[in-house]
């Protein structure tokens, strides 16, 4: 009887050899192809039975594997979900039917932050909003129009304008490089899909409006600088403005 139960043992040791456990196959980028992969010394076929979704549906079906030597594989590429994949599998060891199971994870960049590193991310982020919020501060609070006496005459020419104009414009920048980080964290780390696709098209549509910005803020930086010039020829002479 001892001797039986050893040779169980001994038995299931072997089987757990032969067909190399995977904890996990990685990481990988959104809606790229992956590539299933069970190594079996001893197996005349595998097959990969279900992939489970993040979503916990269950996709693939009954495969059977490419083999190429002692390795056994089957490209997959329905990775349309970010999250963690569960791949299950069965081969013939020694002609007995063992099963097999492990992981993928599925990000929108193929990278996956780490605790450290969305603290990192945190700390980052809420920096940059304070600067976005103090150069917001500024441009709002900075006034457009020159200073003016009782009578509604201008008395000097506000330089102040073209540092509202920049702030502006470096205001708008800085949100984009909010949207863009937020959308890295959500894809990443938190794997918020929605939110992902949210700040992402925020970014994009942010960035397309950029450059035609941009454009219009030297516009009015040429237009305003040749009429202050004017202005203050006029104020050298003495002519009142109004």
């Amino acid at each position: 009887m001892k001797k039986l139960n050893l040779i169980m043992i001994i038995t299931i040791l072997l089987i757990g050899i032969a067909i190399a456990e995977q904890q996990s196959l990685g990481i990988f980028r959104l809606n790229d192809c992956v590539e299933l992969i069970q190594t079996c010394s001893n197996c005349t076929w595998v097959n990969f039975t279900s992939v489970k979704y993040p979503n916990s549906s269950i996709g693939l079906g009954n495969v059977n594997a490419s083999r190429l030597g002692t390795e056994y594989t089957y490209k997959y590429c329905n990775t349309s979900i970010l999250g963690e994949y569960i791949v299950n599998g069965v081969g013939d060891v020694d002609g007995i039917y063992t099963v097999f199971a492990y992981n993928f994870d599925v990000t929108q960049t193929g990278s996956e932050l780490s605790t450290s590193g969305g603290i990192v991310y945190i700390i980052f982020i809420i920096s940059i909003m304070l600067v976005f919020a103090l150069m917001l501060y500024g441009a709002v609070k900075i006034k457009w129009r020159s200073p003016r006496d009782n009578e509604g005459k201008i008395v000097s020419i506000n330089d102040l304008k073209y540092l509202k104009i920049f702030l502006w414009v470096m205001s708008y920048i800085v949100l984009m490089w909010i949207f863009a980080l937020l959308r890295q964290i959500t894809a990443d780390f938190l794997y918020l899909n929605s939110a992902s696709l949210f700040f992402e098209w925020a970014y994009w549509i942010m960035l397309s409006f950029l450059w035609p910005g941009i454009v219009v803020a030297l516009l009015a930086v040429v237009v305003n600088f040749l009429t202050d010039k004017k202005l203050k020829r006029k104020l050298m002479r003495g002519i009142p403005i109004r």
